[in-house]
């Protein structure tokens, strides 16, 4: 059978189908894509969203679609909702509606697609993201095989920012165990590991990772306020990501007060506000 007649047998064995489920709590998703090892695709949306209400009238339920999300697990959030969808929207950067996110079983980013387009474009556009991110892993692993300094870096780096963590940590390890870096840029590589470790989920490893930047800053001379802040905070995150409550706001109190102006004040009340509100009277 050539492929343009198994696409067509698979339309038709789709056709008159029920539209896939989705799921409406992230860690539900999550826990799925862990035991399947698929990715996730999330669908971000707002009820005044017209372009949604399209998305999930005229594509989702298309075959083209429906073929593609039996291979990823479903998750849909309300972007506007003060709890998880808001933080998803918020940690991934889902700025227009509507957005489809790709994410890894981790939690790591893997790309997004945009505004509506048909079925088929948009699933292209989908599998597009996809293929990319299998691409860049791919060099992800030349980069970790080598020795390289800068490659290293730049690639840490990368995965940090898609919140890859247990890919950051192994860069970064790796490029301070090769390179003899300058104080400065040692003490931000020691704090991205912690971030990364927390990212990842190892508490233990992101707090010893902590105190060695730390370390690393002082030996520099503690002269960048930035990074001081990022170390400041830290912990506070970590309680966050340990879902302690007391501690957190404590943490976060103990910031305010050093730090009134800081703009990473913002986004860690917001969590600390979400973290309250899952938490309930045994937050204090």
């Amino acid at each position: 059978m050539t492929l343009l007649a198994a696409a067509a047998t698979l339309s038709t064995a789709l056709e008159g189908q029920p539209p896939p489920r989705w799921e409406r709590r992230v860690e539900s998703a999550m826990t799925q894509a862990r035991a399947s090892g698929r990715l996730v695709l999330v669908d971000a949306y707002a009820e005044w969203c017209g372009w949604c209400e399209r998305l999930e009238r005229e594509v989702f339920p298309d075959p083209a679609f429906v073929a593609m999300a039996q291979e990823l697990v479903l998750l849909r959030v309300d972007v506007e909702d003060g709890g998880e969808g808001t933080e998803l929207a918020e940690t991934y950067g889902a700025v227009s509606l509507p957005t489809l996110i790709l994410l890894e079983p981790s939690g790591a980013y893997v790309g997004a697609v945009s505004g509506f387009a048909p079925a088929r474009e948009l699933v292209r556009s989908v599998r597009a993201e996809i293929a990319a991110h299998q691409r860049a892993l791919a060099a992800y692993e030349r980069t970790l095989a080598g020795g390289d300094a800068q490659a290293l870096e730049a690639v840490a780096l990368e995965r940090w920012q898609r919140r890859d963590g247990a890919r950051a940590a192994a860069a970064l390890e790796k490029l301070l165990a090769v390179a003899s870096l300058p104080p400065e840029r040692e003490a931000w590589s020691r704090y991205l590991l912690a971030d990364a470790w927390r990212m990842a989920g190892d508490l233990d490893q992101a707090r010893a990772a902590a105190a060695g930047a730390d370390r690393a800053r002082r030996r520099a001379g503690a002269s960048d306020p930035e990074l001081g802040e990022r170390l400041a905070l830290l912990p506070f995150w970590i309680a966050e990501s340990a879902r302690d409550c007391g501690d957190a706001a404590g943490l976060l109190a103990r910031f305010e007060k050093d730090h009134p102006s800081s703009p990473l004040l913002g986004e860690a009340r917001r969590a600390l506000a979400r973290l309250r509100a899952d938490a309930g009277p045994r937050c204090t």
